[in-house]
Parts: structure tokens; sequence; C-alpha cells
């Protein structure tokens, strides 16, 4: 069950619930089911442990590349018992194309002025087996304050290069500052970011 709406997630001032307009990367719908409760079973070492929690649960299509920008990600759920998602979108020269984001709880939710949003990284982790950099840990300036964001395991590359040949970092994160909380950071496209950067020296 999911005890918040679902959040169809739009730029501010757009008439469209669900519709995001990257410009020359095209468009795409988007959606998100921020808390839906599940409960399962994980194995550690063996041992059966049963586990419950809220799910934040994403769905996005459209006609959109997605190799010609790269993007910081964020999904968080606040003590306040709402919920946060920011992204912002970067080119391959590093060059920031758009910040987005939506403020949801169990009565609806509110997007995000762009000029709402400040994301500021503060310390970067750097992947021992493909030397890509990235930025783990951020300070989101949001009107309700500022939020900091620290990875549990900065160590959460993923990396495919044998199969699909993505290669990004994705993991858990803590939040504390203005309010505390935790959620999900997604960073993409760094490695094309670095391999552009490094044929133009």
């Amino acid at each position: 069950s999911d005890s918040h709406p679902p959040v169809a997630h739009r730029a501010a001032g757009s008439q469209t619930p669900g519709l995001l307009d990257f410009g020359q990367s095209g468009i795409s719908y988007y959606y998100s089911r921020p808390r839906i409760a599940a409960q399962g079973e994980v194995s550690i070492a063996g041992k059966a442990v049963q586990v419950s929690g809220d799910v934040w649960f994403d769905h996005q299509w459209g006609d959109f590349d997605v190799l010609s920008l790269g993007w910081n990600w964020f999904a968080l759920h606040l003590a306040d018992g709402s919920d946060l998602m920011l992204y912002e979108l970067f080119d391959m020269a590093g060059r920031k194309v758009m910040t987005a984001g939506t403020v949801s709880n169990a009565s609806g939710s509110v997007p995000l002025k762009p000029d709402d949003i400040e994301l500021v990284p503060v310390q970067r982790w750097s992947s021992p087996g493909t030397k890509i950099s990235y930025p783990v840990e951020w300070n989101i300036r949001l009107p309700s304050g500022v939020l900091n964001i620290k990875p549990f395991f900065a160590d959460s590359e993923f990396d495919s290069q044998k199969t699909t040949a993505n290669i990004y970092w994705e993991g858990p994160v803590k939040v504390t500052g203005s309010t505390t909380g935790q959620g999900f950071l997604e960073l993409s496209g760094y490695d094309r970011l670095q391999a552009t950067q490094a044929a133009r020296k």
C-alpha cells in the first residue's frame, strides 16, 4: 500500500503533470510513488532477516538522449513525513542545464522553482577501479533550510563496462541539517564527463 498519492513531477510553471522538457535532449514523462509499504526477507551471512519499510518507486520514459547529459538525482524521505525529489542535469562540458524538484506529502505535491534549489558538492570520492571522481557529499539549499547529504558507503560505484557499458554511482544517503532523513543518490554521466574533459586537454 502507498500512504501518499503518486507524484507526477513537472517543472515549475508547466501545466502538464508528469512532463519534463529537456530542450535539445528531448522530453520525458516521470512519476514517483515515494512511500510504498514493503516487507520481505534478506539473507545476511546465510541467516534470514525480516525487513520492512517504505519503498520509493520511480517510473520514467520518453524520447530523450541520456548520453548527451549527466545528472545528480536525490530521492529523500524526510522526518516530517514529506518527500523530496531533486535533480540537476549537466552537459558534457560540465555546464548546468536544468535544476528541478518536487516536494510531496500525503496531501499532494508542489514543484520547486529552479531558483529555490542550490546543490553544492562538498566532498568527492574517487573510484580505485575506474578512477572516476564523484561528488558523493552535498549541501542542498532550499527555502526551508540547508540539508546535508552524506553516503552511508562512499564506495558505491556501479561498473558494468563488460555488459551495458554503464558506469555510475548510486547508493543510500543520510540527511542532516535543517531536518533529518534518509534516501538515495544517483550520480550519472561522470564517466563521459571525465572522458570529454580529458580529450580536450
